[in-house]
């Protein structure tokens, strides 16, 4: 099974939108895939955090994508301290 994988963004890419990007290419694989529920992305809340987080299913839907932007395999981190960037509203909240 995918494990959980994350991209830093530095201040001047999260400054220069680089987050908005990532988060519009990862919603168009994720839309044309049915919205999956439990394929999710967070991010960290700018300007503390500028992490992009993504479920081992949004992994496991987007790894060429990932892999392409630099993410790399991560802990699970706790959902409740992020923003949901693109999740169905029927996913479970941290239950992954």
């Amino acid at each position: 099974m995918a494990s959980w994988m994350r991209i830093t963004l530095s201040i001047s890419e999260a400054a220069a939108g680089r987050q908005s990007a990532i988060q519009d290419a990862f919603a168009k694989l994720w839309l044309a895939a049915g919205a999956p529920p439990d394929a999710a992305m967070y991010g960290g809340k700018l300007p503390r955090d500028n992490d992009c987080f993504f479920t081992p299913a949004a992994v496991t839907l987007a790894r060429p994508l990932l892999l392409s932007l630099g993410a790399v395999n991560c802990a699970p981190p706790d959902v409740r301290t992020l923003n949901v960037l693109v999740r169905n509203e029927g996913s479970p909240g941290s239950d992954w």
